[in-house]
């Protein structure tokens, strides 16, 4: 089951028992990133293992949970009807290790879960998500990257994952860096803006920006909990699609550093997310 792998793994190869410190990651990432880029590792097998993760997600967001879904007709025209050539960034809060399986499963249709490359690429820490040949993967044919979270934002990975959003892919981000651990949305650090920006300045299509609010997975599978619950009242609402050119364009013409766009386009990411949170607990509100 997919909850599994938040546990600590055990099985660790002898050849990485050698020394008395943390071995780098740097090896375990190397060939199955490059397995993938070079099809060894075949699609039909990526498809398979994504199918099966988001299945079990979508089990326990709408079947087992109590889920509300807003505007999930948005979602599917970014992702199944924008124009070829043009890059998805969805962002969205973060509240539990397996927020992209339930949102996937949630919001996406069978034939797209069943077809890996329907579906989005994301971030996932190095030291956690490949830090052994099993992990590294795993993970890399769920579509994950590799990031250094103690890099800065200038690290060549941002720059590897911008470059697929700026080739027309979807990515998926979680701008608060981290998972929370009360459900509350933190505040966005930039990475998320720098890989919209150098998207952005790269001379092909404009990305599209959808915002996303996903409340409740983390009273499914909180942090560091290791069974997921169920009964929970849960929900997602996708905001509206941002088109990030006039923005920019205004503050290209106030002469605005790269470090101010990136801190702008921060807060226009957070923004646009805490609306979608706004209208998701106000229904809740409502309801109740």
């Amino acid at each position: 089951m997919f909850w599994v792998l938040n546990a600590p793994l055990r099985l660790v190869p002898t050849q990485l028992l050698a020394g008395s410190s943390m071995p780098s990651p740097a090896p375990c990432i190397s060939r199955p990133v490059q397995a993938c880029e070079d099809g060894v590792i075949k699609d039909t097998t990526k498809s398979i293992e994504m199918a099966l993760v988001t299945l079990i997600g979508r089990l326990f967001f709408n079947g087992l949970n109590e889920a509300t879904i807003l505007h999930r007709d948005r979602l599917l025209a970014c992702t199944l009807e924008r124009p070829a050539g043009t890059g998805l960034m969805t962002v969205m809060n973060h509240t539990s290790t397996v927020d992209l399986p339930f949102t996937l499963g949630a919001l996406m249709p069978n034939k797209a879960l069943w077809e890996a490359r329907m579906l989005c690429w994301t971030l996932a820490a190095l030291d956690m998500c490949f830090r052994d040949p099993f992990r590294a993967a795993f993970f890399s044919n769920g579509r994950l990257m590799p990031v250094d979270r103690h890099a800065g934002i200038e690290q060549p990975m941002l720059g590897a994952f911008s470059q697929r959003l700026a080739n027309g892919e979807w990515v998926h981000v979680f701008p608060e860096g981290r998972v929370s651990r009360d459900g509350e949305m933190a505040a966005f650090r930039r990475g998320a803006a720098r890989v919209l920006y150098d998207a952005y300045t790269a001379e092909r299509a404009v990305p599209i920006v959808l915002p996303l609010y996903q409340d409740g997975s983390h009273l499914i599978l909180g942090v560091k909990k290791r069974i997921p619950r169920i009964g929970n009242k849960v929900g997602i609402c996708v905001g509206e699609p941002i088109d990030v050119r006039p923005f920019i364009a205004s503050l290209h013409s106030q002469g605005k550093s790269r470090d101010e766009i990136l801190t702008a386009l921060t807060d226009l990411l957070f923004d646009a997310v805490k609306k979608a949170r706004e209208e998701l607990r106000s229904l809740h509100s409502t309801a109740q």
